[in-house]
């Protein structure tokens, strides 16, 4: 839903008031084929009919109210000041398979299996017994060739209590607050000479509750001699539970500040001229998924993501542009008649 109206204050002066709610559901599955890891129990908890949080093993945010403002100020007969606020919520941000539920156990198996061949020159396997079809214990003792196909009950999905050391589990936490990003901006435009007109504003926004990766099991660091094993450095490290379990969270931040001048020309005949140069800054906690530009990660550190902040991937702090437009002189009152041509 959403409301907007203008008001003409002064002849000088318009505001512009909006309000818009949203509601989105979190994202379900037909037949409930979902599952969720759940730190209590360090079990997967599987999706059921009855509420959307059954259905989904995520909460639903029902208080999604995103409020805009403007306004439009006149100073003189060439000069107007302009400036704006807004919320906008970002509904949903699918990172592949990294937040989808349905990656889970008993729906889907994901077994890592590391190995080295013979040929390597560290941490050699032989090669598995090519006789019958391969038990699953050889699984990281030998290596598997790919003709002797998958080891016996590799791809069965288990039942409860699930082995989350084979599969890694993916986790989204029940209270998972929407994404939402406030835009501002203020500018001055002003009318230089006739049909030249200079614009220069500061335009920014920020980001808050963006998605973020993260190892929900990460280990802490080994000591001086490396002797501690991996496994018992992690939160959970039970007969079942688990190695790396990778959890979507919507904890990360962003802020975005420019500098924005304009400068357009236009001329009777139809040509246009316009440049236009933004001089800005970006910062995050982490890169999109799949967007690890210049070395950076989607994933942070979970026991210091203030650590990870710092100049964003997508950080552009110099950007100019100018283009020319060309009215062509066809058409309803043009010098070339009423009906424009088809233009090949």
């Amino acid at each position: 839903m959403y409301a907007q109206d203008d008001w003409r204050v002064r002849s000088e002066l318009t505001l512009n008031m909006g309000l818009r709610y949203e509601f989105v559901t979190p994202v379900w599955e037909s037949h409930n084929e979902l599952s969720n890891f759940s730190p209590t129990t360090q079990q997967l908890v599987l999706a059921s009919s009855g509420s959307l949080y059954n259905r989904a093993l995520v909460n639903p945010n029902r208080l999604n109210f995103a409020p805009r403002f403007g306004f439009a100020f006149t100073l003189d007969s060439r000069t107007v000041v302009r400036g704006g606020y807004g919320l906008s919520y970002q509904q949903f941000n699918r990172v592949a398979g990294a937040n989808e539920l349905a990656s889970n156990l008993p729906n889907s198996v994901d077994i890592p299996i590391t190995q080295f061949a013979p040929a390597a020159k560290t941490g050699a396997q032989p090669l598995c017994a090519d006789t019958g079809p391969l038990p699953s214990s050889d699984l990281g003792t030998c290596f598997v060739a790919t003709q002797q196909g998958y080891p016996t009950g590799m791809l069965t999905p288990p039942t409860a209590p699930f082995n989350l050391i084979l599969n890694t589990p993916t986790y989204v936490p029940a209270h998972t607050p929407t994404e939402y990003v406030q835009s501002f901006q203020l500018n001055v435009e002003r009318q230089l000479a006739n049909h030249l007109i200079l614009s220069i504003g500061y335009v920014g926004n920020t980001g808050t509750h963006e998605l973020l990766l993260a190892d929900f099991n990460q280990a802490t660091p080994d000591n001086a001699a490396g002797t501690v094993p991996l496994q018992s450095r992690r939160p959970f490290n039970t007969t079942y539970c688990c190695s790396d379990i990778s959890m979507a969270f919507n904890e990360g931040n962003s802020n975005y500040n420019s500098l924005q001048i304009k400068l357009e020309k236009r001329y009777r005949d139809g040509l246009y001229f316009i440049n236009s140069f933004t001089w800005s800054h970006t910062i995050d906690d982490a890169s999109g998924h799949l967007e690890e530009d210049d070395g950076d990660s989607e994933y942070v550190n979970l026991y210091n993501i203030a650590g990870d902040r710092g100049r964003s991937s997508l950080d552009q702090p110099i950007n100019d542009t100018f283009a020319v437009t060309y009215d062509l002189p066809y058409g309803r009152g043009r010098p070339f008649g009423t009906t424009a041509p088809y233009l090949l």
